[in-house]
């Protein structure tokens, strides 16, 4: 059997005045209460007698069904944590990780990277051997990424707990290698959570780096030659047959809405919904009605969008680029079925008002041979991105993201609508 590794942290709660202390995995299986001061050696003890206990999870398939979601130590603003235990099931052998009376959340992530660390290190022993390092990147905001080297190859590990969010890389980077469009082959990939606490997936690493990370410093040439292979993407996959859904599509099944308008719709009312859990939908509350009378304008051509395939993700993140040229692209998980147009805004919506944005949104509108009436759709997509996207400060996607809204941020992304919406308003 393989080990299956855990997570522990003693978790304390500000809930109640005795500071009740809890030790949890990261499968969310309670292992310990009532701790209260014991140091680690009585902790190993205590471990040992829970052990005991009928519902501990005594195999490997028994894990499965103690999953539930656990407590989350970064969401605390106040101390959360004396110490954290590496633990390896089944040989329960621990590493201790004293913290001491920690006051901030960069300590926290500091201990948790490190033991994701331990993790992606065992999976990618598994199956390729030694490990030579390993680092965090923290592109993305679904699933935890690691670049890791063993002697001078690199890849790409990705971990994810809800594995419904990148087993279709599984699906879609055969179709699109089959169209020539570069992509990762996938080396190996497990979705039974109950092996690891993770799905994971190991891809090779393609040369080169997000768009986003260097579009400030390419020329307008390499923009514009980085643009044809981006066209060049949308026009290979609107060749792949639909069945005639609309939406993100993560598997064989298809998207979940009927027509192009119920999308845009649920769309918008996630961004509500978003606003209104973190309480950021107040401070844009002003903006939400033009916003939207703009959007609704376009109801009748939204429900005439025919289902085309096309690749949504495709703006800072994702498109890979190696010394100024297109080398490759990435993050696979799903296609989308729908209005092709709506990538297009989301590109121009993702370096709206800079010189180099310009530059390279307007070489992708020329290689796809845009008409006047498609780049005016491509301006609305952009209005209606950017509004999204503003309502989501304050969420806590992974640990990417940090679940506080940034202030500064609202006040430039408010400042972006305003101007979306006058440009929307005068054309």
């Amino acid at each position: 059997m393989q080990p299956l590794s855990f997570l522990i942290a003693v978790l304390t709660s500000f809930t109640t005045q005795s500071h009740k202390k809890l030790l949890v995995s990261t499968s969310g299986f309670l292992l310990l209460e009532g701790v209260g001061e014991n140091p680690p050696g009585s902790i190993d003890e205590r471990v040992r007698e829970r052990r005991n206990h009928p519902a501990f999870p005594s195999e490997e398939s028994d894990i499965a069904s103690a999953i539930s979601p656990p407590p989350d130590p970064m969401k605390s603003q106040q101390k959360c944590c004396d110490f954290v235990i590496f633990l390896d099931y089944p040989t329960w052998e621990s590493n201790w990780y004293s913290l001491g009376h920690m006051e901030n959340k960069e300590e926290m992530q500091e201990v948790l990277d490190d033991s994701l660390q331990k993790i992606v290190q065992k999976i990618t022993h598994r199956h390729l051997g030694d490990v030579t390092s390993i680092e965090r990147l923290r592109t993305g905001i679904c699933n935890e990424v690691f670049a890791v080297r063993i002697d001078d190859a690199e890849f790409i590990v990705r971990l994810n707990k809800k594995v419904a969010e990148m087993r279709g890389s599984s699906l879609f980077i055969p179709k699109l290698t089959t169209l020539g469009i570069i992509v990762p082959r996938i080396i190996a990939e497990e979705y039974d959570v109950s092996k690891t606490g993770f799905g994971y997936q190991i891809l090779e690493r393609l040369p080169g780096t997000d768009l986003g990370n260097v579009i400030e410093t390419l020329s307008d040439e390499q923009l514009k030659e980085i643009a044809v292979s981006v066209a060049d993407i949308f026009q290979k996959l609107r060749t792949l047959p639909t069945d005639n859904s609309y939406g993100l599509v993560m598997d064989e099944h298809g998207g979940k809405f009927s027509n192009w308008k119920e999308w845009v719709d649920d769309d918008l009312q996630t961004a509500e919904v978003r606003g209104k859990e973190t309480g950021f939908i107040h401070q844009v509350v002003h903006l939400t009605e033009p916003v939207l009378s703009i959007i609704r304008r376009y109801d009748d051509y939204f429900r005439s969008v025919p289902s085309i395939a096309y690749y949504g993700d495709i703006a800072g993140k994702n498109v890979l680029v190696d010394n100024g040229a297109f080398s490759g692209l990435v993050d696979l998980d799903a296609l989308a079925y729908g209005d092709w147009l709506e990538a297009v805004g989301r590109i121009r919506a993702s370096w709206y008002g800079t010189s180099y944005g310009e530059t390279y949104t307007n070489a992708v509108m020329d290689a796809l041979n845009l008409t006047d009436e498609q780049r005016a759709v491509v301006r609305m997509y952009t209005l209606h991105h950017r509004y999204v996207w503003m309502c989501e400060n304050g969420v806590k996607f992974n640990e990417n993201t940090t679940g506080v809204i940034d202030q500064e941020k609202a006040e430039r992304d408010m400042a972006v609508v305003e101007r979306l919406i006058r440009e929307c308003s005068h054309r």
